[in-house]
């Protein structure tokens, strides 16, 4: 199957240029529209970093591997590749901001019962990017 993934940013008339497309086209064609999702924002991002170096540092990791070890646990997929299956784990950076808010949740929750970290939340935090 053929598919072209056009972006809004990429029509001035996005209607126009559909008709344009269908008037060329000479075989059934099937058009999907899907309303585009978040992706974590960049505050988001900042707030986790800052949670990985602070789980990290208490535990005495550092923050990329807090990172690879919270994804491994929450972020867990399984790839089938003919008889073997693979686990792997999903990109941070594909999540929307609310898979991603999601996965903070599971994180501070994982942090104060299993660790005994306490993680603040996102407004009680102060903002320390130039330490990390």
């Amino acid at each position: 199957m053929n598919y072209t993934i056009i972006r809004e940013s990429q029509l001035s008339a996005p209607f126009d240029y559909a008709k344009r497309l269908l008037s060329e086209i000479k075989k059934p064609i099937q058009i999907i529209v899907v309303r585009k999702k978040k992706q974590r924002s960049l505050n988001q991002n900042s707030y986790y970093w800052l949670t990985m170096k602070l789980i990290g540092e208490d535990l005495g990791y550092f923050a990329e591997e807090m990172h690879t070890v919270f994804a491994i646990m929450f972020l867990k997929k399984i790839i089938n590749l003919g008889t073997h299956s693979i686990e792997s784990y999903r990109s941070t950076t594909k999540l929307t901001t609310v898979e991603f808010e999601e996965y903070l949740q599971n994180i501070r929750i994982f942090a104060s019962s299993e660790l005994g970290i306490f993680v603040p939340l996102p407004n009680e935090v102060i903002d320390d990017r130039e330490n990390y």
